[in-house]
């Protein structure tokens, strides 16, 4: 029977990223569909109607969404280069683990705020698209007297929750910015540990948490970017080597952003913060 894959992602969410990571990482053909956030395909809105977000896998016209739904999904489907461990207890240790990398290490924050009067609504990410049509079609002319619609066009272009870690520490200052380092790297120092006597998350091989783990990888990036590097090799000597090791994998480079691309990308990260204190 022929296998049918189709994949709708973006080029600037780690979440995609990581869904072909894993496409790669398991040599499954598939076909790349790119989606504009802000003009999201029809096929994306039908496969997707509950989130109408990437990433989509469609397999044989069967949508997955949720990118660990999704890389599981892939793992059970396909038996070949298994990315999961096969060992019930390791497996469900690797999937603990994942779900800490997102809840605590990449969702450190969600808060990005452009001005005192919306700070409120910003708090929660499902205000974004809902705030940008209702300014753009409701308040236009007052919008793009503050210069509102640029700045959230490029939050909603770029998936608004790329880098919350960054985002928190461009926008804080002084005690509340070092209690906000300390935050992270107290998350950290738990995937620090995590590492010891390994090559990769996973043990010897690359898998299922060093595919979630890229975020680090992203982080590390970000940081080369803007100065705030919240990695260092003092502090997280493991981390740093696997970072290394890994941006060593030729498969691995082709799922980063492309080095043409990552100033732009940087750019919600940087923009955002500095607007909320003016």
């Amino acid at each position: 029977m022929g296998e049918e894959v189709k994949f709708h992602g973006m080029w600037a969410s780690p979440f995609s990223r990581r869904v072909e990571l894993a496409l790669k990482l398991k040599a499954i053909p598939y076909q790349y569909i790119e989606e504009d956030l802000s003009n999201k395909t029809p096929s994306l809105l039908r496969y997707n109607p509950v989130h109408k977000k990437v990433p989509v896998l469609v397999h044989n016209d069967k949508p997955v969404a949720e990118s660990m739904v999704i890389i599981e999904y892939m793992d059970e489907t396909w038996e070949n280069n298994p990315i999961l461990p096969r060992d019930p207890y390791e497996r469900a240790m690797a999937r603990f683990y994942a779900k800490f990398i997102d809840d605590k290490v990449y969702q450190i924050s969600t808060l990005f705020s452009f001005n005192n009067s919306l700070v409120k609504l910003y708090k929660r990410s499902m205000y974004y698209t809902f705030l940008s049509y209702l300014i753009f079609y409701l308040f236009s002319t007052l919008a793009k007297s503050v210069d509102l619609i640029p700045r959230i066009d490029r939050i909603v272009v770029s998936c608004v929750h790329l880098l919350p870690t960054l985002a928190k520490l461009g926008q804080t200052a002084g005690k509340e910015k070092e209690e906000t380092i300390e935050e992270i790297h107290k998350q950290l120092k738990i995937l620090e540990d995590e590492l010891k006597g390994k090559q990769f998350f996973g043990g010897q091989r690359i898998g299922y948490l060093d595919i979630v783990a890229m975020i680090l990888v992203w982080l590390h990036l970000a940081g080369s970017i803007t100065g705030q590097k919240i990695l260092s090799t003092e502090k997280f000597p493991l981390i740093y080597e696997w970072i290394e090791r890994v941006m060593k994998m030729e498969v691995v480079n082709e799922c980063l952003i492309p080095e043409e691309k990552r100033q732009d990308w940087i750019q919600l990260a940087q923009r955002a913060p500095k607007s909320a204190s003016n």
